[in-house]
């Protein structure tokens, strides 16, 4: 099934490193159907960090939403994500996206991704994928919401 989208960060250490080995993880258990650009951004929130490397990848997935993000949780962990500092610096950050156009309104789980619309880290890779997806809740396209947040986060395509 197509349009599951996860966004892939990390500010950490060797940061493409950690992405690539993030990538080859997860193509032990999903099917990766493309992959966008590397970007390099400012972090958003916490500011007293390094930057990021960002990248949003399209897969398809026999998984449930739940059990999903079960196993990205658990690629985290495996990887050095330690969640002690809401928004710090982590080794490697794996977020649901998109699943299809499904709303999932959980404590524990939340997609669409509920700040993706005000983040260029996503929304820049994003365009390169799928312009014209439209969001399931604000019923706008990914274009729309690039340019409705204009250019207030420092990002560089790589």
């Amino acid at each position: 099934m197509r349009n599951i989208y996860l966004g892939l960060g990390s500010n950490i250490g060797n940061k493409k490193a950690h992405l690539e080995r993030a990538l080859e993880r997860i193509t032990k258990f999903l099917t990766v159907l493309r992959v966008s650009s590397l970007y390099e951004t400012a972090p958003v929130g916490n500011l007293d960090q390094d930057w990021f490397l960002n990248a949003v990848i399209e897969v398809d997935a026999e998984q449930s939403p739940r059990e999903l993000m079960d196993v990205l949780l658990g690629l985290e962990s495996d990887m050095g994500r330690h969640r002690g500092v809401l928004g710090g610096p982590r080794t490697i950050d794996i977020d649901i996206l998109f699943f299809h156009s499904k709303i999932i309104e959980r404590e524990d789980l939340q997609i669409p991704h509920p700040r993706l619309w005000e983040r260029r880290f996503v929304l820049e890779p994003l365009m390169e994928l799928c312009p014209k997806f439209v969001h399931p809740v604000l019923k706008i396209t990914v274009t729309d919401m690039t340019r409705q947040l204009g250019t207030r986060q420092e990002i560089r395509r790589l």
